[in-house]
Order: C-alpha cells, then structure tokens, then sequence
C-alpha cells in the first residue's frame, strides 16, 4: 500500500502538508476555527489561479 501511494502522489506533497501544518500551527482557536481558515485560505489561493 505504502509503495502505491508513493507512487501516485507527487514529491511536493511533503512540503504542501509540512506547510500547512506551520500555517495550522500559527493559528489560535479551536480545530473548527482552523478548518474554516484553512478553507478560507484554500479558497483565496484558488481565486488567484484562475
């Protein structure tokens, strides 16, 4: 299993999850406030690549 997803995901996807996991870590609040941050965010970055 472990060989299958090393296989289909790319080589960036450590960086992606250690950044947001410095992002999470930056905000204050409980783990719903950071999900809708986080969503907030997502959302902003998919604005600005259209």
């Amino acid at each position: 299993m472990k060989e299958l997803l090393n296989d289909l995901l790319p080589a960036e996807i450590d960086e992606t999850l250690s950044l947001m996991s410095e992002y999470r870590e930056q905000l204050k609040g409980d783990f719903e406030f950071k999900v809708k941050k986080l969503n907030e965010h997502t959302k902003n970055i998919l604005r600005h690549e259209r």
